[in-house]
């Protein structure tokens, strides 16, 4: 009976020590989900590039929705909130405006009013979830364009935020 005392503080001891490091390991992960979730990104707070002009996009109740970045010949938006890239409002006001641009610019080029290397160009990041993270906008170079674009990009996350996720918490409300 003397060498069972032994025994079962050992034991006592693992199973208080395994269950320590399991609740470590939850915190851990829930850690990692945070960082890998946009939660994070939206309680950093962004630091323009150098040259970057940075600009903070509101909704109307002043929560931050996302930034734009301006920069000599470009454009970035990073949206806080996570904003499908095949959702309606990505596909409609976003990347259909820039779509249409480009033609526009292209067609600009083809008729002489622009050299072809002031065609404008787009491309878009999105994460696993397929949640959009970044829009560049690049080679923008005449200042009217530049303007328009941060302006439109600017204008459509806020209207995202004013409509969309307002319409969400409102059936999240009333469920």
């Amino acid at each position: 009976m003397a060498d069972q005392r032994p025994v079962e503080r050992l034991k006592e001891f693992l199973e208080k020590k395994v269950a320590e490091l399991k609740k470590e390991l939850e915190f851990y992960e829930l850690l990692l989900g945070l960082l890998e979730s946009n939660v994070v990104r939206s309680l950093m707070s962004p630091e323009p590039k150098p040259g970057e002009d940075l600009i903070t996009v509101r909704s109307r109740k002043g929560d931050i929705v996302g930034y734009i970045y301006v920069g000599r010949s470009y454009v970035r938006m990073v949206p806080v909130k996570p904003i499908k890239v095949d959702s309606r409002f990505v596909r409609l006001s976003i990347l259909n405006y820039l779509e249409e641009t480009k033609k526009r610019m292209m067609e600009e080029a083809e008729a002489g009013i622009r050299k072809q290397s002031e065609v404008m160009d787009y491309n878009y990041v999105e994460d696993p979830e397929g949640n959009l993270r970044e829009i560049v906008v690049k080679n923008l170079v005449d200042e009217v364009d530049l303007e328009d674009v941060k302006e439109t990009l600017r204008h459509s996350l806020m209207v995202y935020a004013n409509r969309y996720l307002e319409a969400v918490k409102t059936r999240e409300g009333s469920a």
